[in-house]
């Protein structure tokens, strides 16, 4: 048990709480489960989403916002950001920020893909403006 100090190509190397040095080969993560916990109460993270650029933008980025501070693992829901990041003739690419609590007990992955699911749903029933 310790903090993850470095990651490399063979090992990973933590700092347990007595300040021992510990070895760990990677080929021990593949084969062992490893339960991982935080001292922060909230982290944040952020994830891309892609739209149509004919959606009505605004819509989009309120409803987006919506969306994602609707789930209970979301802290801190007034730091949600919701940022166009790029666009062409087809597409707008959203970065999405948010804080959550890491000991929720979902991956970021989990989270990010639960978001996703919800936001494809929303976004494919919002109509392209005449």
């Amino acid at each position: 048990m310790g903090r993850i100090e470095e990651i490399n190509m063979k090992d990973i190397i933590l700092r347990s709480f007595d300040f021992r040095r510990i070895v760990i080969p990677n080929s021990e993560f593949v084969t062992s489960p490893i339960k991982t916990y935080s001292i922060e109460s909230i982290l944040k993270i952020d994830f891309e989403s892609t739209v149509d650029v004919n959606l009505d933008m605004k819509m989009v980025v309120d409803e987006t916002r919506k969306i994602v501070n609707s789930f209970d693992f979301i802290k801190l829901k007034d730091y949600t950001e919701v940022l166009i990041d790029s666009f062409d003739d087809k597409k707008c690419k959203l970065k999405i920020i948010f804080c959550f609590d890491p000991n929720f007990g979902l991956s970021s992955d989990n989270m990010k893909s639960q978001i996703q699911s919800k936001l494809i749903e929303i976004y494919k029933k919002m109509k392209i403006p005449s």
